[in-house]
């Protein structure tokens, strides 16, 4: 029977130092898992590692014992990283509150598409229409919710695939709530690269509409309610 290997998560970066880790245990990260795969520990739970751990690697800290687990159950796809979904792929949300209006921080969202997805005019609110942007990014609308929700396709200038991206926004009296959800990423750097592109689209956007600089006038738009696909709300594209 030929010899087992491990599925090594190239992603993975350990959330404590390896300095720490060899100063606590007398071993590295790269020494730790090297000696759980000579044990072939990737081929058992998580109860078999900790006790592993324990038995044969005499690491006498139940601390220790659990991290050095968990942070190899990370790094041989055992456990899911974070924003990890269970097709491999990796997801973002964030929000942010403003000081303004739910119909402000909408119309700025539609009117001004190349600051957070694509210089293509005005957004299209059409589920089903693609347009290909100036930028040279891809955008495909799958569902919208006039007002309050816009899901898409976005295909990035570059990209090899689209990825799925939802912005809501949500009134709060006299303010509003405004969140991005991106989903289908491929890995942790463009999550993390995600993450700090959603922020600063959501700070311009709340910074411009309560200063008043998000003076356009509004349009027609689809009757409240959902319409076009994806409407359970994870779908995204195949």
């Amino acid at each position: 029977m030929p010899k087992r290997t491990p599925n090594v998560v190239a992603a993975h970066r350990p959330s404590v130092s390896d300095e720490a880790v060899r100063d606590a245990t007398g071993r590295g990260w790269s020494d730790w898992f090297a000696l759980l795969d000579a044990h072939e520990a990737f081929a058992t739970d998580h109860k078999a590692i900790v006790a592993l751990l324990r038995d044969e690697a005499e690491l006498a800290s139940g601390w220790w014992r659990q991290n050095v687990t968990v942070e190899y159950e990370k790094a041989r796809g055992l456990r899911a990283l974070a924003g990890q979904t269970a097709d491999g792929s990796f997801q973002i949300g964030v929000q942010r509150t403003v000081d303004a209006p739910a119909e402000a921080a909408w119309q700025w969202l539609v009117a001004r598409p190349e600051r957070w997805v694509g210089a293509c005019g005005r957004l299209p609110l059409g589920p089903g229409t693609t347009v290909r942007c100036d930028d040279g990014a891809t955008i495909e609308i799958r569902s919208v919710r006039a007002g309050a929700r816009v899901r898409l396709f976005w295909t990035p200038p570059g990209a090899e695939r689209p990825t799925t991206v939802q912005a809501t926004v949500t009134p709060k009296g006299a303010r509003c709530t405004v969140g991005i959800h991106h989903e289908r990423l491929a890995d942790v750097g463009a999550r993390n690269a995600m993450r700090g592109r959603w922020r600063a689209v959501l700070d311009e956007l709340a910074d411009s509409v309560a200063s008043d600089e998000a003076t356009v006038p509004a349009e027609t738009e689809p009757t409240r309610g959902d319409t076009g696909g994806d409407t359970d709300g994870r779908r995204g594209p195949g």
